[in-house]
């Protein structure tokens, strides 16, 4: 803003500017982010003849770096066809300027197509293999395609060519971040802030390149087309007139942008690598009939989060966890539901809760997660729980993800901390899960596509085993982006069929939702917005559901027990298997998040939920604090 006021008030002093004043005003009009102004001054300068041909190359300079700054400005926004307009017409009057090719780079970065980008760069470091710009564009590309090997020689030969450029360093560490190394990721960044200091100081000359040689056009330059103009996703955009419209002015300039951008990075790093500690209540409400499916369950979250190898992200935590489910209803039906009652038998069932403290670890790694824990110790019924999923990168667009774990089906306090039968006096549920699921994902600039299937089994303590296949399909567009804000829309279709139906609340049954079909297709959305300090995001679905549960047995896992009871004729209610049941409609889910940066030590947030599916509604709310030891790493 000074640079700004001092400018124009020495436009203001000059009557008459000569060609070099002006050419003056526009780059330090440029450098202080006054993109428009700049633009003004230069379009007037080329109109206007009189340059010598040193100040028409400098003019040029200018317009190309303008040009640039345009394209930036609207694709950190995500409006690369709008960026591509503002480059094209420098591009074709330049094709072999490395600031411009290295912008059209960065507008196929902006679009998720980092292989297009990698062209683009490694054509301009073919040219001059000393221009480290090109060199770390190149690294970036590189590991944004998941070429990761391509990466470490493009690094190799930086350190080759320029071992003491802080440049070469930055790279190192960017390799060293995506190979999920962190601890030295940070050493190469505080080698590239010494060797960055030491410049400024006089101490270690600035990296020198030679001039460039003449080349073809950009790899990614269309003649006579928009590569990145799609008729229905620019429609409004193509509506108005594609005015530059420039980016917002920088508050305070560094004084060195390099070595702002390295303390930049240090910090992030730090932060990554500083133990975390997470704390926050949570809340869980089921629907259903009181002492059967009705569910209310409160947690107490404490969690430990560290990088002990400077690599992956290790877990600790511990969860008090009290559940509830309340009495059941005083008739004779309902009582008769619980246990062995049906026959008739007291004391009656009891109110129904459980509470214990659920232990956990996890280790993970971009392309692995593993953990293993137990089911809160003090319910009556414990299990162990954990798994593994792996996730390889099949390439650029395409991850494979595979599965397998044990889990606690958490649907009621039968399911997910077992209870006892008064009349026999003995436990039963406790129900686990063991999963094996596969899913394909596919990545295109703004969509994203996934197919999967799984098959599990289901077994508890003194309940009747079963087994589920599940499979689903669906993806998501971004249908609006615009710098860090965005909203997707898409398409989700779910299927899954049990065995057996055992929501039940009998001995032998498992007190879980356990249709022998059940189909909905989903239509979410969902808008995200992320700032510095800032993040947040709400979203839903709607859509329709078609479900069927076939009769089940009262005692579906002792013969004996179901002979006498049909023997007695279903003893006082007559009742000796559970009807069929199905249903049709409207189901759906509404979901918020928010997390707030309060200082560089502390984060608060929350994230709420409310779902309907089959018959039953569940909501979901927690809120946490998360405090960073950021102390010296």
């Amino acid at each position: 803003g000074g640079a700004r006021a001092a400018l124009a008030t020495a436009q203001a002093a000059t009557g008459s500017p000569t060609p070099a004043q002006r050419l003056a005003y526009a780059g330090a009009l440029l450098s202080a982010g006054d993109t428009a102004g700049a633009r003004a001054l230069a379009v007037a300068l080329r109109g206007g003849g009189g340059l010598s041909p040193a100040q028409q190359a400098i003019l040029e300079q200018l317009l190309a770096g303008i040009a640039v700054r345009s394209s930036d400005a609207l694709n950190s926004e995500g409006r690369q066809a709008e960026a591509y307009d503002q480059l094209a017409p420098a591009l074709a009057q330049n094709p072999a300027d490395p600031g411009l090719n290295l912008g059209l780079a960065r507008l196929y970065q902006g679009a998720q197509e980092p292989r297009q980008a990698l062209d683009i760069v490694l054509a301009v470091l073919s040219r001059d293999p000393t221009d480290l710009a090109a060199r770390r564009a190149a690294v970036t590309a590189a590991i944004q395609a998941h070429a990761l090997d391509r990466a470490g020689v493009l690094v190799r030969e930086g350190m080759q060519l320029a071992p003491n450029a802080p440049e070469v360093w930055m790279m190192s560490a960017e390799l060293a971040r995506a190979k999920g190394n962190s601890r030295r990721a940070l050493q190469d960044l505080r080698t590239a802030r010494s060797l960055r200091a030491q410049q400024l100081g006089g101490d270690a000359p600035l990296a020198s390149r030679p001039g460039g040689q003449e080349a073809a056009p950009a790899p990614g330059l269309t003649p006579g087309g928009n590569p990145f103009r799609r008729p229905q996703a620019d429609t409004l955009a193509d509506a108005t007139p594609t005015a530059f419209v420039a980016a917002a002015p920088p508050s305070g300039l560094p004084a060195d942008a390099t070595l702002a951008d390295i303390d930049q990075q240090i910090s992030g790093l730090r932060e990554e690598l500083a133990p975390k500690l997470t704390l926050g209540p949570g809340l869980r409400v089921r629907s259903g009939t009181g002492g059967l499916d009705r569910l209310n369950e409160e947690t107490l979250s404490t969690e430990l989060l560290a990088m002990p190898f400077g690599r992956g992200q290790a877990t600790l935590a511990t969860t008090p966890t009290f559940l509830s489910a309340g009495k059941l209803p005083p008739t004779p039906s309902a009582q008769a539901s619980f246990g062995t009652a049906a026959f008739g038998g007291k004391p009656l069932p009891p109110n129904q809760h459980a509470e214990g403290v659920g232990l956990a670890a996890a280790y993970d790694l971009p392309w692995l997660h593993a953990d293993i824990g137990s089911t809160p110790l003090g319910f009556p019924l414990q299990n162990i729980v954990g798994g593994i999923e792996i996730s390889p990168q099949l390439s650029d667009t395409v991850k494979l993800r595979l599965r397998g774990d044990q889990r606690a089906v958490t649907d009621s306090v039968l399911s997910y901390a077992g209870t006892r039968d008064t009349t026999r006096n003995s436990l039963w549920g406790g129900v686990r899960r063991r999963e094996v699921h596969g899913q394909i994902e596919l990545s295109l600039d703004r969509s994203s596509f996934y197919a999967g299937a799984g098959w599990a089994s289901l077994t508890g303590t003194d309940v009747a085993s079963n087994s589920e296949f599940d499979a689903g399909a669906g993806g998501n567009y971004a249908v609006w982006r615009s710098g860090g804000d965005e909203v997707r829309l898409g398409l989700d279709l779910v299927y899954f069929s049990y065995a057996r139906n055992l929501r039940y609340f009998s001995l032998g049954q498992g007190g879980y939702f356990s249709p022998q079909s059940y189909l909905t297709a989903l239509v979410p959305i969902s808008y995200t917005s992320k700032s510095d300090a800032l993040t947040w995001s709400v979203g839903g679905a709607i859509g329709y559901q078609t479900y069927r549960a076939s009769s089940s047995p009262v005692f579906p896992n002792n013969s004996a027990l179901q002979a006498t009871l049909v023997a007695q004729g279903g003893g006082p209610t007559g009742l000796t298997e559970y009807p069929a049941s199905s249903g049709v409609g409207i189901n759906g889910n509404v979901q918020g998040r928010v997390e707030y940066r309060v200082n560089p030590d502390l984060l608060l947030g929350g994230r709420v939920s409310y779902q309907h599916a089959g018959d039953w509604s569940e909501f979901m709310g927690t809120v946490y604090a998360r405090y960073i030891f950021n102390g010296d790493l």
